[in-house]
């Protein structure tokens, strides 16, 4: 298709929930969640994807490996 994923960028917060966690997870007495920014940008530099996700902080395991 003439399409390259070249560069990819990941921020991972937590962050003081909002009402709108509270309708979707069970927090009952959690003020915080775990909240994942992803981009993704194609060769020619244009955001190709954005994507937010919400995760309970209690349900949440984050693993990094480095490959050289």
């Amino acid at each position: 298709y003439g399409i390259e994923n070249v560069k990819g960028k990941i921020a991972l917060n937590v962050e003081v929930n909002e009402k709108t966690e509270k309708g979707y997870i069970n927090l009952e007495n959690i003020d915080r969640v775990v909240v994942i920014d992803t981009h993704a940008y194609l060769s020619n530099g244009n955001l190709f994807q954005y994507e937010t996700i919400t995760y309970h902080p209690d349900e949440f395991t984050f693993t990094a490996i480095a490959k050289r």
